[in-house]
Formats: structure tokens, sequence, C-alpha cells
């Protein structure tokens, strides 16, 4: 649950049916589950509207995440998966890994997710979801595809590399993650060949 100030996890049954954008009253008791600050044991649930509006994302990195965003849905641009393949959900769910390079950060797939068979998306993307906690470990959890957002352009995977060099041209390489053409220009005036 998420209102303009902050978040807070619900774990019961009674949550189950909840969509996004409704709008709700819960009384239960609050615990702390593997450093998680959820509420638990539903006294009661009330559905007060459905149809609103989700919160905007809170921008953060993966340097910023805190128990501040706890709850809460962020968005973190420009990173990548340090898996590859297709997404599994496993017997109670399946932890992947974002980086920016320098820093990483968990993603929980959770059992029955809409991501369990989908492509981990290869190259650099922006990725939206709940900001949650498990023991030491901050991990976060998209809801659906498109929070998963491919960014455009040649997603480059080995530095350009100068093979050969003479006095009338030059050879360069380099690989990119996902096949393709590329051409580079050079001169004073750039014209295709």
């Amino acid at each position: 649950l998420q209102d303009r100030t902050a978040g807070i996890a619900i774990f019961d049954s009674k949550a189950d049916t909840l969509l996004f954008g409704d709008s709700v009253h819960v009384r239960g008791k609050l615990i702390r589950f593997n450093n998680l600050q959820e509420v638990k044991l539903i006294d009661s649930l009330v559905l007060l509207g459905r149809g609103f509006a989700m919160p905007t994302p809170k921008e953060i990195t993966l340097s910023t995440v805190s128990e501040s965003f706890e709850s809460q849905l962020v968005r973190i641009r420009e990173v990548r998966f340090v898996e590859s393949g297709t997404f599994s959900d496993g017997t109670s769910g399946v932890t992947y890994h974002i980086t920016n390079g320098t820093n990483q950060l968990d993603v929980r797939i959770p059992k029955n997710s809409a991501h369990t068979g989908t492509l981990i998306p290869p190259g650099a993307i922006d990725i939206i979801g709940v900001l949650g906690q498990f023991q030491e470990n901050y991990q976060l959890i998209p809801r659906d595809s498109a929070d998963l957002i491919q960014l455009p352009g040649p997603q480059i995977s080995s530095a350009p590399q100068i093979v050969s060099l003479s006095d009338n041209g030059f050879t360069v390489t380099w690989t990119t993650i996902i096949q393709g053409n590329s051409v580079v220009y050079y001169g004073s005036t750039p014209t295709p060949t």
C-alpha cells in the first residue's frame, strides 16, 4: 500500500483480490518480517474505491536505495540485469540482480509472477517496482512487463578497439548485446558509403 507520504507491505490472503489503483482501509497487526515492516493478520480490509491513479514512481539510484523508500514504487534508470535467459519463479520466487557497473540490487520475481517465462531484458533498461527488503538485502519487485523499459540504441558490450590502422583508413570492432549493423562515419564531413 502506498499513499502520498509512504508505503507499507501487506502480507495476508485477504489482500489477494486487490488490484492496482484500489483505495482501501486496512486494520491489522504491524510486524517486522526479515527486516520488512508489514501489516499481517488483517482484522479488516475495506475497499473504498477502484481505478485511482497509481503514485508516480520515485526516482532513485542504486546508491540511494534505503529504508526511506521501502514499500514504495520506485524507478531506477540505466541498469542491466547480471543474469540472462528467461525469468523463473522457482518454488517460492527467484532473486535476480541489476547493476549500473558499480552497485547491484536484488530483483525479486515472486511465485506466479507475470514475468515468469519471459525474456530477461538484454542491455540497458529502466526498471520500476516496489522496493522491499529481505534480511539485510533490499530487493525490487517489478509488477508487470511495463515495469521493464528497454532503452533505445545499440547496447555495446565491449569497448570499440582499433584492429588495423594505416594512412588510408582504419578498422574498428566492437560487440553489441543485440545483433545488428552499425556504421561509423569519420572525417570532416560525414558522408554515407
